[in-house]
This record gives structure tokens, sequence and C-alpha cells, in this order.
């Protein structure tokens, strides 16, 4: 895995990794060399940086059970954290459900797990994701931690929201920022003190930093649109003639040929021979009559184009009143 041994404690069933990740002995996981990788990410690198764990979750939509035998608390915290992975802006969507069996993840005390006893100085500990695409299935609050005693404060709401949102990092695929031999994130930075995913700072992290936001957003991406190729259609061909663009997305309408005509957006923008619009829209393209300055008897033509079928349309439009 790439950790040091001294970080690997062997609790029969499992290992327990970095004090609070859960590895079943009895599921498969991979050492995150660089073959293991999808995104091409070294793996090598010592360096302090957001880093994910050996295999990501492949699906966006995840449904989370709060047991109800915690207290308000942390069913409340458990709620909120939730409600900060949804505020990322990514492709992901945490759901509660109220039946363990519909659920991807479920998280409860480690008392309500017979399987399960964390140390009185263990917050939580998760299971990360393993190779079938989906995430880690449990999240374990320990509502035992000696946090006056390890933290020398009394515990917060918050304390207790930011380590539910440490823990679901774990399920879905993020490992400690400040590990050592883990895959790292793209576009986070080489440090990154404020990051919630730092290990062993159980009494400190409070909420996702930038860095944060960023490696989920590399791990869960919003999708890019695609664009449905427009159509082009002239009303009339009298100058002022209306043309009408559908489909959906950014088209760029030029005007070439004669003199004297121009397109207007019907905004604003007038005796312009290119217009940037977002379909669907309207445009007009007009002229002088016949005799008046400018007017040349010539022809114009308009076409238009989009960014993934480049040019689509194009009508000619004559001088004439």
């Amino acid at each position: 895995m790439g950790v040091n041994k001294n970080d690997i404690q062997d609790k029969g069933a499992y290992y327990l990794v970095q004090g609070d990740m859960v590895f079943d002995k009895n599921k498969e996981y991979s050492s995150p060399t660089d073959s293991n990788l999808s995104k091409g990410v070294s793996s090598k690198a010592s360096i302090l940086k957001q880093r994910r764990t050996a295999f990501s979750v492949t699906i966006n939509n995840i449904n989370i059970f709060l047991n109800p035998g915690m207290n308000t608390n942390w069913l409340n915290a458990s709620r909120s954290a939730i409600a900060r992975w949804n505020a990322v802006n990514s492709n992901l969507n945490l759901t509660e459900v109220f039946s363990a069996a519909s659920a991807h993840i479920q998280i409860m005390y480690d008392t309500q797990d017979p399987n399960q006893a964390l140390a009185a100085n263990v917050f939580g500990a998760a299971l990360p994701p393993t190779l079938n695409g989906l995430p880690g299935t449990i999240t374990w609050i320990n509502p035992d931690f000696s946090f006056p005693i390890i933290c020398g404060q009394a515990i917060t709401q918050n304390n207790r929201i930011a380590n539910v949102q440490h823990e679901l990092g774990h399920n879905l695929g993020l490992h400690h920022t400040n590990a050592i031999g883990e895959p790292l994130i793209p576009n986070t930075p080489s440090t990154d003190p404020g990051s919630l995913m730092n290990g062993g700072q159980a009494c400190t992290i409070s909420d996702f930093s930038n860095n944060d936001e960023r490696a989920i957003q590399f791990l869960f991406p919003i999708p890019i649109p695609v664009l449905t190729p427009s159509s082009m259609t002239l009303n009339t061909q009298q100058p002022g003639g209306l043309f009408t663009v559908t489909g959906t997305g950014p088209v760029t309408v030029t005007l070439s040929g004669g003199a004297g005509i121009f397109l207007h957006d019907g905004i604003g923008g007038s005796f312009l021979t290119t217009l940037n619009l977002t379909a669907p829209t309207t445009f007009s393209a007009y002229g002088p009559s016949i005799g008046s300055p400018g007017y040349n008897g010539g022809i114009s033509y308009v076409t238009l184009s989009n960014p993934t079928s480049g040019i689509i349309s194009s009508s000619t439009v004559y001088h004439s009143n």
C-alpha cells in the first residue's frame, strides 16, 4: 500500500491503517503503483499533496444510511457533512436513505457493529473503495473518543461534522493528504496544511480546503455538455429579415459578401458582421433600401457555426426592399 508498516495495525478480521482507514482481509485491494492508476498520476512522490485511494468510485449518486441509534448531535452532524459534500461543485450527489438495504454507505457508532471496536484515541474509521467501483460501505464513529483529554477542549458540533466529512472522504476515494506513497491528485499543491483530509488531526480539521474541493472535482468531474448542432432559418429575404436559430449551446453568426447589410442581435449590437450567440435565439440582417446610401445591389451570405460541428448552416440575403 505504500505506507509505513508501523502505521498498520492487525485487528484480526481487518487492518487499521494510519488510525482510521479499515482494510477488510476478505476484500481485494491493490498496491498503488503507477500501473494501477487510470489517470496516469505518479504514486512515487513523497511530498504532501491531496491523495486518492488505489481504486476510484465510479458511480455519482450514492445513498447513505444513518444508524438511527446515534444521538441527535451525531445524526445532525452526519447530515451536515453530507450537505457539505453536496455543496462542492462536482458530479457527486449524496442522498440520505432510511433503509440500510438501499444504502451504499452506512454511518454508525463503532459500538453498533459487533465486529468493530475503536480505541479511545481514534475518532472514527472508514472502509475505502474496492475493485467494484462502489464506495467503501461503512463509516464508524467513536462516540467515546476522549476529545477533552486528547484535544484539550470540549467537542463542538463542527468537530463532529468535520470528522464525519473526513471519514466519508475515505469511503469516496480520498486518502490522507499528509500520507506518503498513495496516488497523487493533479491540480493540487505540494502542501496543504488546511486540508480536511490530513490524517491525525481530528482535533483541528474544520472543513474542505480549496484544494480538497479540487481533488473532489477531479474524482467526480462534471461532464462536459454535448452541444446539439443548431440550424438556422431565414424568415424573409427582405432587409431586416429575422433569422431563427434552433438547438442549444454557443453559436457564431458570420456575414460575408456584398457590403451594405449588417447583423443585429436584438439587444443593442448593430452594424456588426459577426455575432456570438447562445442558441436557441434570433437575430436579424438588415440594410439600406434601393437608392439609399450604402446600397450596392449585392448579395450577402450569413453563416452559422458552433464549436463542435463547425459550419452547420448558411443562407443568402439579397439587397432589396
